[in-house]
């Protein structure tokens, strides 16, 4: 009884734990360096030290001492934060990654979890919309690997150009909720999910999603139209 009990956990909601898992204990073996290389710890090259990183503790101690500054005199001479491509301090999730370091009072090793959280998000984002689809947990688990070991994302991993990306699948499954049943609500978490997208940082960034965003969005609604829901989708839009 007991055991039935627990595949049914796992087969039913206990998914929503153990995947997430399942993709964060992939992303720990793939980037394992990071953790022990020749009996030292290691960290991702290129901008995330040099910007990223110090952009970050730097937000995180501004907010720590109660500032929301517009201004950070620290890098490249001094640059106004306000207007950085790069910077995602409006998207929820990379303001909780503020907060975080402003309660850590900045710790150099934050924006390398950052990164992999990122990895982490657009794995199970990805995995969401195709259960959405109809696929099964395999299926889904596969995309979800496939994803993060793909070569696109393991010459990029770092870069902030994939972080509006991470959200894409989101949008999708926002897209594919709000034609299949047309309301406000569900036209609220839509906007919501394409914010999500618009404040992830870089601007080519947000350039590819959108790429992958709209024609689907424009399929979908045609196909909404094709069955009948035109008319639903014109009093929701």
């Amino acid at each position: 009884v007991t055991w039935t009990r627990v595949r049914r956990h796992l087969a039913g909601r206990g998914e929503w734990w153990w995947v997430p898992l399942l993709y964060g204990a992939a992303l720990l073996v793939i980037y394992r360096d990071l953790w022990w290389q020749n009996g030292v710890a290691t960290a991702f090259g290129w901008d995330v030290p040099a910007a990223y990183g110090p952009n970050l503790e730097f937000m995180g101690r501004d907010l720590a001492d109660g500032r929301w500054s517009w201004w950070n005199p620290y890098d490249k001479g001094g640059f106004a934060v306000v207007g950085d491509p790069e910077c995602d301090r409006y998207n929820p999730l990379g303001f909780l990654f503020i907060v975080v370091s402003a309660l850590l009072g900045g710790a150099w090793w934050l924006i390398h979890v950052k990164v992999l959280v990122y990895h982490l998000v657009a794995a199970v984002a990805l995995h969401a919309f195709l259960r959405s689809r109809g696929l099964g947990v395999g299926p889904a688990l596969l995309g979800g690997l496939a994803l993060i070991a793909s070569t696109p994302l393991l010459v990029h991993k770092a870069s902030a150009v994939m972080w509006p990306m991470i959200f894409v699948p989101l949008v999708w499954l926002a897209v594919d909720r709000a034609c299949a049943a047309p309301t406000l609500r569900r036209g609220v978490v839509l906007g919501g999910a394409i914010a999500l997208v618009l404040t992830g940082g870089s601007p080519p960034g947000v350039f590819y999603a959108l790429l992958l965003i709209v024609p689907y969005g424009a399929l979908r609604v045609v196909q909404a139209v094709r069955d009948g829901r035109g008319q639903q989708l014109a009093v929701a839009l």
